[in-house]
């Protein structure tokens, strides 16, 4: 007879139980793991009961204001200035009429900044002054004054600057005098016509107040040539100023 080869008796059940076992274990463990790795759900709600609040987000800084002085800024402001020095008057009759004046000024303006640093502008407003006059008296002067004028920018700080600049300008207007027309004749009141140029130099501080507003201020000089037309006796008296100015100014930028 030929012998049977002899076959492996099945797994038992012991043996059975024993890999569930295993597979449980494994599995548990491997679960343990991922549940490990996840944040806590609870973690925010764990922070309120002790009191204490979760880390704060930095807060970001407020922006300051910045002057301007890049190409392509525009400046939409106000410009005044005043002093109290000197004119000069020619009459018809003796020697030119000089007095103490007190000048003033007051002239919107509008500038662009052409090229960084360098703005140029125009200015168009009221002029006022008073002019000498024969026999001690005064009387104020009224005229319209147009006037170019370039700046330039120099930046000290983010909102602070130094910012010179000269102007170039016409004035025309009217007022009232007291002339003699003739040697040893009565005076008379005359409505005179006046025209001439205007020349400033200026030597201002600008500071940024806001993202929007700038204010202005320094030393000026403001000089001035014309004349004044006397219609009664057909000719025109010249008329000369050089005035120590003190400019305030309010600037919108944008």
């Amino acid at each position: 007879m030929t012998p049977r080869a002899k076959v492996p008796p099945l797994a038992t059940p012991a043996a059975l139980r024993g890999l569930v076992t295993l597979a449980v274990v494994a599995g548990v463990g491997a679960g343990a793991g991922s549940a490990r790795a996840q944040p806590s759900p609870f973690s925010d709600y764990e922070h309120m009961k002790r009191g204490s609040p979760p880390p704060a987000i930095a807060a970001r800084p407020p922006e300051l204001p910045v002057l301007p002085w890049q190409r392509g800024s525009w400046i939409l402001g106000l410009r005044s200035a005043f002093s109290y020095t000197g004119a000069s008057s020619a009459s018809l009759v003796g020697d030119n009429e000089s007095s103490t004046t007190f000048f003033f000024r007051f002239t919107p303006t509008l500038q662009v900044h052409v090229v960084d640093r360098v703005a140029l502008g125009v200015s168009f407003g009221l002029l006022s002054r008073s002019t000498g006059r024969e026999g001690g008296g005064g009387a104020s002067e009224i005229d319209w004054l147009t006037e170019v004028t370039a700046h330039y920018t120099f930046p000290i700080t983010a909102r602070f600057a130094l910012t010179p600049g000269v102007g170039l300008g016409f004035y025309f207007g009217g007022s009232d005098r007291r002339l003699l027309l003739k040697e040893g004749g009565p005076p008379m009141d005359e409505s005179l016509s006046t025209r001439g140029f205007a020349a400033a130099l200026h030597l201002d501080v600008g500071y940024q107040v806001s993202k929007n507003f700038q204010l202005r201020s320094g030393l000026g000089l403001f000089a001035s040539a014309g004349s004044e037309s006397v219609e009664t006796a057909r000719t025109a008296l010249g008329t000369t100023a050089f005035n120590f100015t003190v400019p305030i100014e309010v600037h919108y930028t944008f």
